[in-house]
């Protein structure tokens, strides 16, 4: 993982790491974004559906330091036997 930058002034525009490695990830297939929600259930946001933990792996790809809200983010990628 990349060493972190805490400073708040670092970059050109808030949050500049963390949009830069999910533009990348968008460039390489990962075309979705998904938030976990309670009772084991991942929702994708662009397909408007639930999708059960127990049908995908979580693998953590960054972490970053969250300028907004000064904490480190995880960023990571959804995998499925789908093919999505």
């Amino acid at each position: 993982m990349n060493t972190l930058n805490r400073s708040p002034l670092y970059g050109v525009g808030v949050n500049c790491n963390i949009a830069a490695k999910i533009v990348e990830l968008h460039q390489n297939g990962f075309k979705f974004d998904f938030e976990v929600l309670a009772g084991y259930q991942v929702f994708c946001v662009q397909q408007n559906s639930f999708i059960s933990l127990k049908d995908i792996s979580i693998r953590v790809i960054d972490q970053c330091f969250d300028q907004l809200s000064y904490c480190d983010k995880y960023v990571g990628v959804v995998e499925s036997g789908y093919g999505e």
